[in-house]
């Protein structure tokens, strides 16, 4: 079985491969998208609206539309914006470890 030529079609190899990509991808986006950085800025535009007392889901907006992401998703970002993204003033590392958590 080891010379077969489907050896590679063993699940471990096949997760090690697509991980592997993903994380390449990751790396990639994270080093020449700009339009990621506009997404972010949405995304800490909603965070200081909640932040700031809107509790109402379908009054939270920003410059790129209404919210639509789930409320775990937002409270993530919004947690994000606090501790870490120097509220709102610094993306970087909150895209970075946006990308982690999406290889995880």
């Amino acid at each position: 079985m080891e010379d077969s030529p489907y050896r590679f079609c063993n699940p471990k190899y096949l997760m090690l491969v697509v991980m592997l990509v993903e994380a390449v991808k990751v790396a990639i986006s994270l080093s020449i998208n700009s339009y990621e950085e506009r997404d972010f800025a949405s995304y800490f535009e909603q965070s200081q609206i909640i932040l700031g007392g809107q509790m109402d889901y379908t009054q939270v907006s920003s410059r790129n539309g209404a919210l639509v992401y789930p409320a775990v998703s937002t409270y993530i970002n919004m947690l994000l914006y606090r501790f870490v993204g120097d509220e709102g003033t610094y993306y970087r590392p909150t895209q970075v470890i946006n990308g982690l958590a999406y290889l995880v």
